[in-house]
């Protein structure tokens, strides 16, 4: 490499280095405000349930609905089955005379 290439990499490495320092700056201000506001947003331990907290009750609150959501989506299958012009499930229509209540 002559002279005059070496002096233009210099000063492209050195642009690309002070804009990489720019940007370096610029995403730790960004990481500190981010910061700031979860902080701010982020639920205080003595606020309420957790989320863990929640999650358990809804998956408690599904299970118990098991039995009815199954009443529905069997019900829902037949009435399409009708609607489209085709014959119900008998093997869904049997499953339906209760046995759920049983679970």
């Amino acid at each position: 490499m002559d002279q005059l290439t070496r002096t233009l990499t210099d000063d492209a490495s050195e642009s690309i280095l002070d804009c990489l320092k720019d940007q370096g700056e610029r995403l730790r201000a960004i990481d500190e405000k981010v910061a700031v506001i979860l902080a701010a947003l982020s639920p205080k331990e003595s606020d309420g349930p957790t989320l863990d907290d929640i999650l358990a009750r809804l998956v408690t609150l599904v299970t118990e609905q098991r039995p009815l959501l199954r009443r529905i989506d069997r019900a829902t299958g037949r009435s399409l089955d009708v609607l489209e012009g085709r014959r119900p499930d008998p093997a869904a229509t049997e499953a339906h005379d209760g046995s759920d209540a049983a679970r």
